[in-house]
């Protein structure tokens, strides 16, 4: 069952426009890849959506749909207006958000509000990807996460070379990811996150390229007993995006209150997941269920060596399909840290 944050107002989405009279009760369909508790939402949407109903008086509210109900695909649920917000990772759509898979080349972050301080200038309305990628879509995007960079986690195998590596099945999220696993030579296997315990349990995948921040939602640790450290291979980029076409039937102060919100969900999501991105590791190393395998820097430099093209060639294979690659690298790249 969706859960209504607010009174359950009757007449979903009705708006006051005319005379700059204040917006009437209004309910908004947020739909939410993870389950309720996954931290993305607890967080990041939850902490938004209490924000803007604050600051509304109650005005505004949301029906909040998790762990997919209304279905997978996000883009869609907006399109047909189904949902009017929405959490859309970028990997689950590659055909349609390929420019925001910049997010996802290894190397050019060491925390989340770092990777959130260079994607947010490009996201935002007015920036680069929002007048490539967004508009085009539908999209408004109110803010962004990004995890901390991924790290290579296995089931049973300690690797400490890229010998130990070769040949392992390995989950990533797709696009630029998956060319770094592969660089590496291991094969890449895309499989959503609440369906990864299950692939591990079965042998489908032998680990992942994921996050420590990500792992309790799903039990991973369960599963998951080795993680090798020196080598960080990009992350993902979620966005909280509205319909634009919503957005542009809201009030000036309904914008406000949710431009608002946005920014202080943002700081919140970014700065939660850098705090507990190694509390969690430690936490299992301290258990004994989680042994480390750190890179010597001679092997750490084989491992980078084998990444550095992986940049250029998702930029050059985007310049190709007619989608400015390059310049939202180099966008990316020069964007300054923080937000």
């Amino acid at each position: 069952m969706p859960n209504y944050r607010g009174p359950a107002w009757a007449g979903l989405f009705a708006l006051a426009l005319a005379g700059g009279a204040a917006a009437q009760d209004t309910t908004i369909k947020f739909s939410n890849l993870w389950p309720e508790n996954h931290y993305l939402w607890q967080e990041g949407g939850k902490v938004f959506a209490d924000a803007v109903n604050e600051a509304t008086g109650g005005k505004v509210a949301f029906a909040d749909f998790h762990a997919s109900q209304l279905g997978k695909d996000q883009l869609s649920l907006l399109n047909s207006n189904l949902a009017q917000m929405a959490t859309v990772a970028a990997p689950y759509a590659p055909d349609k958000l390929g420019l925001t898979g910049v997010t996802e080349l290894p190397g050019h972050f060491g925390s989340s509000c770092e990777a959130v301080g260079k994607l947010w200038p490009l996201a935002q309305e007015g920036g680069l990807l929002d007048q490539k990628e967004y508009e085009a879509l539908g999209l408004h995007v109110l803010f962004v996460a990004v995890p901390p960079p991924y790290k290579l986690m296995t089931a049973r195998k300690p690797v400490r070379s890229l010998e130990d590596l070769r040949g392992l099945k390995i989950r990533s999220v797709g696009g630029a990811q998956a060319d770094s696993v592969r660089a590496l030579g291991a094969a890449p296997v895309q499989v959503q996150a609440g369906e990864f315990y299950d692939s591990v349990s079965r042998g489908t995948v032998d680990g992942a390229i994921y996050i420590w921040v990500g792992v309790p939602p799903f039990s991973l640790q369960e599963v998951l007993h080795q993680t090798t450290e020196g080598f960080h291979a990009g992350s993902a980029a979620v966005l909280y995006a509205i319909r634009q076409q919503t957005w542009d039937g809201l009030p000036d102060e309904v914008k406000a209150a949710m431009t608002e919100a946005g920014q202080k969900a943002q700081q919140n999501l970014c700065a939660y997941q850098d705090r507990e991105e190694d509390k969690i590791r430690d936490g299992y190393v301290q258990a004994g269920t989680l042994a480390v395998n750190a890179l010597t820097p001679e092997e750490a430099a084989r491992w980078n060596a084998l990444t550095t093209g992986v940049a250029a060639d998702w930029a050059a294979r985007l310049d190709q399909s007619g989608r400015p690659g390059t310049e939202v690298l180099k966008a990316f790249e020069t964007a300054g840290a923080g937000n």
